[in-house]
């Protein structure tokens, strides 16, 4: 399959596509606090998601994004519900409800979902984000997980993705084909 790719080349891929990345540096020029905890990241063993968890940030973020009038947005981070119940101001609060961001929930072992902090009330702004890597970290597959909740990426299509027998990513190319852009 990787091969079939290479010889094959990099297709055109569509310009409606943003990736906007997170780093922990990212973070620590947001948030000084935080960066006096933690002090150098080395010394943390495992940054789960819950780490870029930083309300006004995202309140602030999401609204920058929003002005742009995107389609969808899909936020691939899980925050789960055990996170501190979110104290922002009701403005800042519904920014984060906007029915076109989609943020992720994933499924345990027995495949019980679970729901992110900012999911509403009749679950329409949530997406699955299970992915199945293999053994060299390379995701070429789509399985997607046994859920009531659709996967993320056919919230953000808005189509059911027909599951093909050999369920391999037909991908358009390369990593960084699509612009990137950091929260800076």
């Amino acid at each position: 399959y990787d091969t079939r790719l290479k010889l094959r080349g990099d297709q055109s891929v569509s310009q409606e596509i943003v990736l906007i990345t997170l780093s922990p540096a990212d973070l620590r020029t947001y948030d000084r606090y935080r960066s006096q905890i933690f002090g150098s990241l080395r010394e943390i063993g495992d940054l789960t998601d819950s780490f870029y968890w930083q309300p006004q940030m995202w309140a602030m973020l999401m609204k920058k994004i929003l002005a742009e009038k995107p389609r969808k947005i899909g936020v691939t981070l899980f925050f789960s519900e055990a996170l501190a119940p979110v104290d922002l101001p009701r403005e800042d609060l519904l920014i984060l409800k906007d029915s076109r961001i989609v943020w992720a929930a994933n499924s345990t072992l027995t495949e019980r979902t679970n729901y992110p902090l900012l999911t509403n009330g009749d679950k329409t702004n949530i997406g699955n984000n299970d992915l199945l890597k293999d053994e060299d970290g390379v995701i070429r597959r789509f399985v997607p997980a046994e859920s009531e909740v659709q996967h993320l990426v056919e919230k953000i299509t808005g189509q059911t993705l027909e599951i093909q027998s050999s369920r391999f990513i037909n991908y358009r190319g390369s990593g960084g084909r699509f612009p990137k852009y950091s929260l800076k």
